[in-house]
């Protein structure tokens, strides 16, 4: 649990892939900005800016662009404008050439009451819209993952020939991490082939799970639960109204997710 007693569940990206490249899986170049830092010089040609939020549908508003050098205070600027009165974070990344783009996620599966690898070749795209182009394995927990259970899946799902071995390991390393992170979803879109660097992690949405917390006391000291107890606080100012609460630990939490029973501590 985080110190003030929330449970951090969703990652922003940035998090997300700090988590990702703590495994050795390769992500991009980045850093990140407050919204109330002055725009900086470009650190690369060409850069991602992103904002960091929780919630999902950042390419739909506006939210994720790429700058050229000579543009970069002028994105930082626009985008800091349309997330106001938010102050949410900006995620600054180096453009890579990208030769390929594949889709990859290990999620829960509660219908097969296991953990499954979804593949696609189908990256950078909302997998909704392309369903049939997905594969999917489930995972034995006995015995995790190997790169030669994937092989078949990679061929299924259209990943080339000379690739598939890279993306088979790639998939083994995550399942890995996702056990040792108590994650419940890992969602990789896209997953790239870049030029000279081989598959490199260049969006990450990353779910953990709320009830394994007590055994990653340091997720507490995350951006992510600093944003989560932000919006917590700005939903009780909004609802203005005498909330429920319960004592747990001799701490006083509120319930405000009825529909999910989660409490937080005010």
């Amino acid at each position: 649990a985080d110190p003030d007693g929330g449970k951090l569940v969703r990652l922003i990206e940035h998090d997300g892939k700090a988590l990702l490249a703590s495994a050795g899986i390769a992500i991009p170049r980045g850093l990140l900005i407050e919204a109330s830092e002055p725009p900086r010089a470009a650190p690369w040609p060409a850069t991602m800016v992103k904002a960091q939020l929780l919630a999902g549908g950042r390419g739909k508003r506006g939210l994720v662009a790429r700058a050229e050098a000579a543009d970069l205070a002028a994105t930082i600027g626009r985008m800091t404008a349309a997330l106001a009165p938010s102050a949410s974070p900006l995620l600054i990344e180096e453009a890579l050439p990208v030769e390929a783009e594949y889709y990859m996620a290990l999620r829960s599966d509660d219908l097969r009451q296991c953990v499954s690898l979804l593949l696609s070749a189908q990256g950078g795209v909302e997998v909704e819209n392309a369903p049939a182009a997905v594969q999917s394995l489930p995972i034995d927990p006995r015995r995790g993952l190997f790169a030669q259970d994937v092989l078949p899946i990679a061929q299924a799902a259209g990943i080339p020939a000379r690739q598939q071995g890279a993306v088979a390991r790639f998939a083994s390393d995550l399942n890995r991490l996702f056990v040792r992170a108590d994650a419940t979803l890992i969602e990789i879109n896209p997953l790239a082939l870049v030029t000279k660097r081989g598959l490199v992690a260049l969006d990450a949405k990353v779910v953990l799970d709320d009830a394994a917390s007590f055994r990653h006391p340091a997720r507490g000291a995350l951006r992510s639960a600093a944003i989560e107890r932000a919006a917590h606080q700005s939903l009780l100012a909004a609802l203005d109204v005498d909330v429920p609460s319960v004592v747990i630990d001799g701490r006083r939490h509120t319930r405000v997710h009825r529909a999910e029973g989660r409490y937080y501590t005010l």
